[in-house]
């Protein structure tokens, strides 16, 4: 019961809390970075990632963990290959993995690579708020050593975190309660398609959060009144499920991430507007505005 107690105490300081966390600190994550706390995995581009880095982290692009990431952004469901690749990133069975990424210009791939992890039954898996960024801040140095750190990680699928085609058009179908949030930006919204959907406009109902809007200046995460404060003005609850999208899953990931770090009961489309637009439009239908 004191050990117990103690954690309770000490979670706050670890940058997690008592409910699911989805998001660590940044500054407490420079202190234990060189401890070799985590499995450090980088998710910028690769040149970016080459040009420099933290010392040990693998770069872990979003695509590898993708069914077809050149036609939809649907997650990979061969468990063996996703351990491959777990593995040859050193994702480690019982050590927790920090996910950064470029939080002031990328895409969130940071929050698809943390959710593609707990898909697999990594629990512990954290996005390093603010990302590459805020650890600099934090004092951390970048440099070019290579990760060579073989893992031991078996994935197993989780559904918990995954929404699919059919429940949704199920659930449009029928008038079922479902809250679909449009995290793509508002021209997206509205109905131009510069990434490369086969038809303009969104789901039926949907409402627009643009992934962005979660964060500040910095690329942090807002604070929880924040965030409840701007989903509350959209008429969000957290008794609502949740279902997020985008054009192919990673910007959605990321704010599946933001939501449930909140309490949020928050699901990610990973197909998105990709996989939506390639059905037949009489049965899968868009809106616009």
């Amino acid at each position: 019961m004191k050990i117990f107690l103690l954690i309770l105490v000490y979670l706050p300081f670890l940058g997690l809390t008592a409910r699911e966390s989805w998001f660590y600190d940044a500054r407490q994550a420079a202190f234990r970075i060189p401890q070799g706390h985590f499995t450090l995995l980088d998710t910028r581009p690769v040149q970016e990632f080459r040009n420099g880095h933290l010392a040990h982290s693998a770069h872990a692009p979003w695509e590898k963990l993708a069914a077809n990431p050149n036609s939809d952004g649907r997650l990979l469901t061969d468990t063996a290959k996703a351990t491959r690749i777990l593995q040859s990133w050193g994702v480690r069975q019982h050590k927790p993995v920090l996910v950064i990424g470029d939080a002031i210009n990328g895409w969130g791939e940071e929050g698809r690579i943390a959710w593609a992890l707990r898909s697999y039954g990594k629990n512990d898996a954290y996005i390093a708020n603010g990302g590459l960024q805020a650890l600099q801040k934090a004092g951390l140095k970048l440099t070019n050593q290579p990760n060579q750190t073989k893992g031991d990680f078996t994935a197993q699928l989780n559904p918990q975190y995954l929404a699919e085609t059919q429940e949704i058009h199920q659930s449009l179908s029928h008038n079922r309660a479902l809250m679909l949030l449009d995290t793509r930006e508002k021209r997206e919204y509205r109905g131009e398609t510069p990434y490369g959907e086969q038809r303009g406009g969104h789901l039926p109902g949907a409402i627009h959060l643009y992934f962005k809007e979660l964060t500040d200046s910095q690329g942090r995460l807002l604070s929880r009144r924040k965030v409840e404060t701007l989903l509350a003005s959209r008429g969000i609850n957290k008794k609502m499920p949740l279902i997020a999208y985008c054009t192919g899953g990673v910007r959605s990931a990321w704010v599946t991430a933001a939501l449930r770090h909140y309490g949020y009961n928050a699901r990610n489309y990973a197909g998105s507007m990709w996989e939506w637009t390639a059905l037949p439009a009489d049965q899968y239908p868009v809106s616009i505005p």
